[in-house]
């Protein structure tokens, strides 16, 4: 065959290759920055609002479900009494036990998000050049190893790209490293050279880029990152923990109401007890 009549690669392969290209990188710089908030900035603003404005949110939720369980201790006391009933306070408590099951719960995990914070807290962290240096691997890693951008990868690669989400959420430098010189025996994709798979690749490209865009959306608008700025406020922190503060302050004197209340009840039943009996 002459060269004159060889196949020539279509004129718009070349511009859709390289477009898809483009896609390629940006998609992998979106997800990088996904991936970071997910695993870096999401429980750093956690850690830090539980340790400025959840605890304090925790010991209101704890005077709150004593006040709770106070009250509803005195209702049952008072309904057995009106049944003229025995008063057994032993059922009672575990009537209430029960009945406040979901109330303990969400103590407990309260209990363990600020566990957790004050964990995460003393834990060593990056400076900004190792930072910078663990994005820049992750995405080197992510655009070779990326399952969304390699669906037809093979075994290595997927084990690799396994070491590869691990070590970033633990932002472990040194593993990122190890795994960037690993890819030298992984070969690297190659944009397909059809024409229509070209068009293909580059709406699929385009629709993961939107998922993602969204994704970040999201994750931006929702807790705890809408919180973000305003952990960095002094003000709006004081504002928030005085009015959890003031909340106490009511919710204590409530509890000291009722279990005078209630021992004044109890006298009463324990008086009446007394009469009955002789």
């Amino acid at each position: 065959m002459s060269p004159q009549n060889a196949l020539k690669p279509h004129p718009d392969a070349a511009r859709l290759a390289d477009e898809c290209a483009l896609l390629r990188e940006e998609f992998v710089s979106l997800a990088a920055e996904r991936d970071r908030l997910l695993t870096t900035d999401i429980p750093s603003v956690t850690a830090d609002y539980q340790l400025k404005v959840g605890a304090v949110q925790y010991a209101l939720f704890c005077r709150e479900c004593e006040l709770r369980r106070l009250k509803r201790k005195v209702e049952l006391i008072q309904a057995a009494f009106n049944r003229m009933e025995p008063v057994s306070l032993a059922k009672i408590d575990a009537a209430l036990d029960e009945e406040l099951a979901a109330w303990t719960r969400e103590m407990a995990e309260l209990a363990e998000k600020l566990k957790e914070a004050r964990w995460y807290a003393d834990q060593p962290k990056l400076t900004m050049e190792d930072s910078a240096d663990l994005l820049r691997l992750y995405r080197l890693l992510a655009k070779r190893l990326h399952p969304d951008l390699n669906p037809n990868q093979e075994s290595a690669a997927k084990q690799l790209w396994i070491r590869v989400g691990e070590a970033y959420r633990q932002g472990d430098l040194d593993g990122l490293r190890a795994s960037a010189l690993m890819l030298e025996g992984i070969s690297e994709p190659t944009l397909p050279s059809a024409l229509e798979r070209l068009r293909e690749l580059r709406e699929e490209l385009k629709f993961r880029i939107s998922v993602t865009l969204a994704e970040l959306a999201s994750l931006k608008s929702t807790f705890p990152l809408n919180l973000r700025a305003s952990l960095t406020d002094a003000a709006w922190v004081a504002t928030e923990v005085a009015i959890r503060g003031e909340r106490a302050a009511e919710v204590n004197q409530r509890i000291g109401e009722v279990s005078g209340l209630l021992a004044a009840f109890m006298g009463g039943v324990a008086g009446e007890s007394r009469t009955d009996h002789h």
